[in-house]
């Protein structure tokens, strides 16, 4: 029997919240978890068949998180993106909101914010 579940790639150089978000999401979906940026890119080019959606931060070591999106948007332009950083607003995150489907969520984050916003872009 094959497993039908959607899969999500999340990037986050913070094991806590990484592990929050696999284990929140790892009912639904299978779940692909990336320390950094770099396993981030190479783990997309694996399996960017399979893949309906990426969270993501955007401060991590090797490769920044606008990188990764970078990357992606080159081979996927409409797959779903959710970014969550700690870091203000600024120019490069409010240019990467123009993009239909990505959102960006400030941490720390409600936990039902999180996936309203994931289902919103799943959505589209």
């Amino acid at each position: 029997m094959t497993d039908s579940r959607k899969t999500l790639l999340i990037a986050d150089d913070e094991e806590l919240i990484r592990d929050l978000l696999s284990d929140i999401f790892s009912e639904q979906y299978n779940i692909i978890a990336c320390k950094d940026g770099a396993e981030a890119i190479k783990s997309f080019d694996e399996h960017r068949s399979t893949i309906s959606a990426v969270i993501t931060d955007l401060v991590m070591p090797k490769v920044s998180g606008d990188k990764v999106i970078q990357h992606i948007r080159t081979h996927s332009p409409s797959l779903p993106i959710l970014i969550i950083t700690g870091y203000e607003r600024d120019t490069n995150t409010m240019s990467l909101q123009q993009d239909a489907n990505i959102q960006v969520l400030q941490k720390p984050f409600r936990i039902d914010k999180l996936q309203s916003l994931l289902n919103d872009l799943l959505k589209r």
